[in-house]
């Protein structure tokens, strides 16, 4: 026999035991925020670094872009019989 699912029901407040609920927060600490090692000034400096990390990315991309164009352009005028690297 199937059990129904939450969306089903429209019975969310069944979908995990009271025992389940503490366990799953005192094990991890993505179901409580702001605890662990740092804190609160821990979230922030990883909120920061990704910010970073994802703007730094964001850069890369159009260089990759740009690469890959100028590659088929010499790809190209080689293909023409040009040497487009000859000085």
């Amino acid at each position: 026999m199937c059990k129904g699912t939450a969306k089903e029901t429209g019975d969310f407040g069944k979908l995990f035991s009271v025992d389940h609920i503490e366990e799953m927060r005192a094990q991890g600490e993505y179901m409580v925020p702001h605890t662990g090692l740092l804190g609160k000034n821990g979230n922030l400096i990883l909120l920061i670094i990704s910010f970073i990390v994802s703007w730094l990315m964001s850069l890369v991309s159009p260089i990759i872009v740009i690469g890959i164009a100028y590659c088929l352009y010499l790809i190209g005028a080689s293909c023409l019989g040009e040497n487009p690297l000859r000085v």
